[in-house]
């Protein structure tokens, strides 16, 4: 640099480009606005800078310019179209929807597969408990029920549920597979539960009947003991039916059928058991009145044979005149002569007046 020229900026700039070393000095240079090239202050030709100057042409000669200060090498720059720039991305969003789409089509596959698989499984579960509701219906009937309505209920239900089981689960759709195994369990769970009743109001049924039976045959055996006579015949029967009877007065319906059946059938054995023996007492008793009986007739035949008859005595006398007894009637009083038979017993014990005394 040379002191006291006109511009020292200016010949700082350009040692800068005649070195080469600097491109920003470059840069500076050829960036400046367009306008009349400036007169060296100095007077002297002004150096050829290694950069383009722009010119006064537009944008495209700054454009221009740019690109060669991108390459000073002076290579040719090559510029892509922009649609080989674009398209690679219009590629990957394809890409990224189609996968989206196969997800998207994938779990709407998995979701109506569990859908169905869901109303399979609760089609299945109705199906069993419609089993139990028609295997209790055809071996009871409503009479048996304490509560006769529920046999017609679950009748009822078993018909609704007849529909739902004839419906084909493997084409349903999603949403008409999750409200098919909706209904499907409400359905299984009105028939459990009215099963459920059923059965119980059975059970009611049989506890009351077998109460009822027990309570007739504690009072037969009732009466029977109160119209028995005790005596070595019957008292051990007696005592026997009484400890029963006793025992089933604590029984009731809510002891059970089986329990209640069980005490009828020990009631009743032990009422025929004091039957039996009744029968013997009035067997014995009336064999007993016979041989009494025998006894005292052969008592009085015995003590008739053993007392006398008085013979009768002979009145009248024969005469002359033929006014005494005839032949006929004397042949009559010696017929008549000798011991008379007893008159047989009347039933007073006492053998009856003999008239030819």
């Amino acid at each position: 640099m040379e002191w006291g020229g006109d511009d020292l900026f200016a010949q700082r700039d350009a040692a800068a480009r005649a070195d080469g070393d600097s491109w920003v000095a470059g840069l500076l240079d050829g960036v400046r606005p367009p306008g009349p090239a400036a007169k060296p202050a100095s007077g002297r030709p002004q150096e050829a800078s290694a950069f383009p100057e722009l010119s006064d042409a537009g944008p495209d000669a700054v454009e221009d310019a740019l690109a060669l200060v991108a390459d000073p090498i002076g290579r040719d720059v090559v510029q892509e179209p922009s649609g080989r720039r674009t398209w690679p991305w219009i590629v990957s969003a394809a890409v990224v929807i189609a996968a989206v789409a196969c997800i998207i089509l994938a779990l709407a596959g998995a979701g109506v597969s569990q859908a169905r698989t869901d109303a399979a499984s609760a089609a299945d579960g109705l199906g069993k408990a419609d089993h139990q509701a028609s295997v209790f219906l055809d071996a009871h009937s409503a009479s048996e029920l304490h509560e006769p309505g529920l046999w017609h209920d679950l009748s009822s239900r078993r018909k609704a549920n007849q529909s739902l089981l004839g419906q084909d689960v493997s084409s349903m759709d999603a949403d008409t597979a999750r409200g098919f195994a909706s209904r499907a369990g409400e359905a299984e769970a009105a028939t459990t539960r009215l099963t459920v009743r059923a059965r119980k109001s059975l059970t009611e049924k049989r506890d009351a009947d077998a109460a009822d039976a027990l309570a007739d045959a504690v009072t037969s055996a009732r009466g029977l003991l109160g119209s028995t006579v005790e005596d070595d015949d019957t008292r051990s029967s007696i005592t026997a039916l009484r400890a029963i009877v006793d025992e089933a007065g604590h029984l009731d319906a809510s002891s059970g059928a089986e329990r209640l059946d069980a005490m009828r059938s020990r009631v009743d054995k032990a009422r025929d058991a004091l039957s039996d023996a009744v029968s013997v007492q009035s067997r014995r008793a009336q064999e007993k009145a016979q041989q009494e009986k025998a006894q005292q007739e052969q008592a009085q035949t015995q003590e008739q044979e053993q007392q006398p008859v008085q013979p009768a005595p002979q009145s009248g006398s024969t005469g002359s005149n033929g006014s005494g007894p005839s032949a006929g009637s004397g042949q009559q009083q010696s017929g008549s002569s000798g011991w008379s038979v007893p008159a047989p017993d009347d039933g007073s014990g006492f053998p009856g007046s003999d008239p030819t005394l």
